[in-house]
């Protein structure tokens, strides 16, 4: 029992840690703003502009034989692509404010921008990707346009700008930011609470639990590793999860009851992810839909099986305590 103990305190550390690391390092795998570049003036093939990352960031790249600079927040230069490198001004307030997703950032005495530039090479070119608060919804609570209506689409900001300078003449980059309302969780919800009722029967009329957990972990597998080709990172959580499933499987053999723990991981991984059903943006190579199928499908599974092992556990119990050799009492000669 002790090595169950310890096996939980473990993957409760683990999920916890790498959780809160995710949730502030990677908070644009899903999102409702769409942000897009609609137009760049005066036009031209110098270079390329997009959004990224569900526009929390942008990428230009320059054409050989050019330059562009970009100008901060407070018209100071800020960053310069060429094909000799990308640089930084070291002393520009947008280096430091872009720092933080929502620009809660103090200022420290050489971030002015009256200050001649300090360029500090940061790439070698002639693309760059950076994160520019003027194309993004910047508080934590919603547009006041939005709250009375979520399940519309708003124009959040119809022109947002970034200036730019193009072999040392102006130029400036348009684009949109909207609200995109999500399609409904719940046809998915319910579709997870008739799988879990479907993998508990199955699981108690003709067993095959650790089977199942294998099918659980395998799915969400699958789901760990589309995001990392759709967004160049592990997502922590169902990554730890995966392997606590995988490790609960080979250690089950030395205790039973670890069973659980594999069950619960595959729960808690898929949970983790409950974000992309009621979001209608997300970074995933293979669209939302099969986003939220597959974080249906783990969820239902993972409930299945952790129903189905607590079960297993609850009737198990008394047998293993009517199995246990009686004491002998102590002599009293």
């Amino acid at each position: 029992m002790k090595r169950v103990v310890a096996f939980v305190a473990l993957a409760a550390l683990s999920l916890v840690g790498p959780g809160a690391i995710a949730a502030s390092a990677h908070g644009a795998d899903e999102s409702n703003y769409r942000s897009v570049v609609t137009s760049i003036a005066p036009s031209t093939t110098a270079f390329t502009v997009r959004t990224i990352e569900l526009g929390s960031r942008l990428e230009l790249t320059v054409a050989q034989g050019h330059t562009v600079l970009v100008n901060g927040y407070d018209g100071e230069p800020y960053l310069r692509i060429g094909y000799d490198g990308v640089y930084e001004n070291f002393h520009s307030p947008s280096h430091w404010v872009n720092k933080d997703r929502y620009g809660r950032v103090a200022l420290p005495p050489e971030a002015n921008s009256d200050l001649p530039p300090e360029w500090v090479r940061v790439g070698n070119g002639p693309s760059v990707r950076w994160h520019d608060h003027r194309t993004h919804w910047m508080a934590l609570v919603l547009p006041p346009i939005v709250q009375p209506a979520q399940g519309e689409r708003h124009i959040i900001e119809p022109a947002w700008k970034v200036p730019l300078v193009l072999d040392g003449q102006p130029a400036e980059v348009t684009g949109e930011l909207t609200w995109e309302p999500a399609p409904s969780a719940l046809p998915w919800l319910v579709g997870a609470a008739a799988e879990a009722i479907a993998c508990l029967l199955a699981i108690r009329f003709r067993r095959g639990l650790q089977w199942w957990i294998a099918s659980g972990a395998a799915v969400l597998a699958a789901y760990v590793i589309a995001l990392r080709i759709s967004t160049n990172h592990f997502p922590a959580v169902p990554t730890v999860c995966v392997a606590l499933t995988v490790g609960g499987l080979v250690a089950v053999r030395y205790e039973p009851r670890v069973v659980v723990v594999s069950a619960a991981a595959i729960a808690w991984g898929a949970f983790s992810r409950l974000g992309v059903l009621h979001h209608s943006l997300v970074r995933f190579p293979l669209g939302l839909n099969t986003d939220r199928a597959l974080v249906t499908v783990a969820l239902g599974i993972g409930l299945g099986t952790l129903a189905a092992a607590l079960l297993d556990e609850a009737v198990s119990r008394p047998t293993r305590r009517r199995a246990e050799p009686a004491q002998p009492l102590p002599s009293t000669s």
